[in-house]
C-alpha cells in the first residue's frame, strides 16, 4: 500500500498535478439601462413670451422704468416656461439679466445713463408674489420640482424718461440644471 501511494505521488509530480486543479470558468454579468434625461424644457408646452410696458403703479417711476411685473404695470404681461424632469430629479434654476435684442432697447442700454439697471426674476405663480430666483444672484432656486414657472423683467433709467412710441425687446435666459 505504501508502494501505491508512492507511485501515485511520483505520477502526480511528473504530470504536474501536485494539488487539486480545476478548470476556471468566467461569469459575465451584463448590465444595461437608460440614463434619464434629467430636466429639460417641456417640448409639448410653448414658452409664453412676456410683454414690457411703462410702470404704472410705482409712484415717481412711471416714465423711467419698463417692466413686465404684474404688480408694477397693467399693460405688461409676465412670461412663462414649463420644464419636465425624470422621476426623482429636481432642478436648480437661475435667471440672467435681460439682454437687449431690439434697436430701441439697445439704444437705451448703450446711452450710458447713470444708474441704468436691469433685472429678471422667476416666480412660482402668475401673480408674481412668490419669488424664487433673481438675476442679481441673491436668490437662487434650488431643488425645484418640474412645472410651470413665471418670469418677469425690468429696466430702469433713474430720472431719465424712457422714450415712448418705441418697441422695446429683450431676451431673458433661464438656466435649468439637474440637481
Amino acid at each position: 500500500m505504501k508502494r501505491n501511494i508512492l507511485r501515485a505521488a511520483v505520477a502526480a509530480s511528473i504530470l504536474g498535478v501536485s494539488g487539486v486543479a480545476f478548470a476556471a470558468d468566467d461569469a459575465v454579468v451584463p448590465f444595461s439601462g437608460t440614463v434619464p434625461d434629467g430636466c429639460k424644457l417641456d417640448p409639448n408646452t410653448a414658452i409664453v413670451p412676456g410683454v414690457v410696458a411703462l410702470a404704472d403703479s410705482m409712484a415717481g417711476r412711471e416714465t423711467d422704468r419698463i417692466t413686465a411685473h404684474p404688480n408694477e404695470t397693467t399693460n405688461g404681461t409676465i412670461g412663462q416656461f414649463t420644464y419636465i424632469c425624470s422621476t426623482g430629479v429636481d432642478a436648480n434654476l437661475t435667471v440672467n439679466a435681460p439682454t437687449a435684442t431690439g434697436p430701441s432697447s439697445t439704444t437705451l442700454e448703450s446711452a450710458g445713463t447713470a444708474g441704468y439697471a436691469k433685472g429678471a426674476e422667476i416666480y412660482t405663480e402668475a401673480a408674481a408674489t412668490n419669488l424664487i430666483a433673481n438675476s442679481v444672484g441673491s436668490i437662487v432656486a434650488s431643488n425645484q420640482a418640474a412645472g410651470t414657472y413665471f418670469v418677469t423683467m425690468w429696466v430702469e433709467t433713474p430720472g431719465i424718461d424712457i422714450p415712448g412710441g418705441s418697441q422695446y425687446a429683450y431676451d431673458v435666459t433661464i438656466n435649468i440644471a439637474d440637481n
